[in-house]
């Protein structure tokens, strides 16, 4: 499924499958990256964890494999280990990032390369547009609204305002909102113009994202960014049929 934390596929693997006996060795492996960092299959993480050492302490993100454990169907031995099962989730993530958009020439990652991000800026928005929106024919839009936060210096000073990224930072999950005391509490995770969050991306993913969400993080809908035109804000009008409208103004 789709936008799940790496927790929640762990906890899967023992509770659904029986595959592990418990979440350790795999969460282990999540946090720290494992072998798979310094393997030189797997660039991204490299570049992700060198991104992540720059930061200063209070904005390092939990876990470096967090967003690269691919959802997708796998055939897996009863007995199959954390680690081969990650690898599987890994390399399959490298398979999809050198896909292409239909009608596209370019990659997923000569895409990401021709906007200035990294695979990690990538795969971190996308993770947060498949948290905030329920369909994924919002997940453009939804991205094109989270854009043009980032390229404003005087309507959003670059920070995103997402309240999913805080449940993330804070472990809340099965919420649609949360309160004050918890939007004015520090995490790498808190992306409020509240003096306590941090503007730009937050440290890392929140989930592990499909094809679509990265593919809309990378091509958003144009439409909503004409320059002098740009739209800042959404918001689920009807929550029960996932209905979200855009808007250009906070009235």
């Amino acid at each position: 499924i789709e936008g799940r934390t790496a927790e929640e596929y762990a906890q899967q693997l023992v509770d659904n499958y029986g595959i592990l006996k418990n979440t350790e060795d795999y969460m282990e492996i999540v946090r720290t990256g494992g072998d798979f960092v310094n393997s030189g299959d797997y660039p991204f993480l490299a570049e992700a964890k060198a991104k992540d050492d720059a930061r200063p302490a209070e904005q390092k993100r939990y876990s470096l494999l967090e967003g690269y454990l691919f959802p997708d169907t796998y055939n897996e031995y009863s007995d199959a280990s954390a680690e081969t099962i990650i690898e599987d989730q890994l390399d399959r993530f490298k398979e999809v990032i050198s896909m292409k958009k239909e009608g596209e020439e370019q990659t997923y990652q000569e895409r990401a390369a021709e906007l200035g991000w990294s695979i990690d800026d990538v795969v971190t928005l996308a993770s947060i547009i498949e948290k905030e929106a329920s369909k994924a024919e919002d997940y453009a839009k939804v991205s094109a609204v989270f854009h043009n936060r980032l390229d404003s210096e005087e309507e959003f000073a670059h920070f995103l305002d997402s309240d999913a990224t805080q449940m993330y930072g804070l472990g809340i999950t099965g919420q649609i909102t949360i309160g004050d005391e918890e939007l004015m509490t520090s995490t790498p995770y808190n992306t409020r113009r509240n003096g306590v969050g941090f503007a730009g991306l937050p440290a890392g993913p929140i989930g592990n994202p499909g094809r679509a969400a990265i593919e809309a993080a990378l091509y958003p809908d144009e439409s909503l960014m004409q320059e002098g035109e740009e739209y800042y804000y959404f918001l689920a009008t009807d929550i029960e049929n996932g209905v979200v409208e855009y808007t250009q103004t906070l009235e």
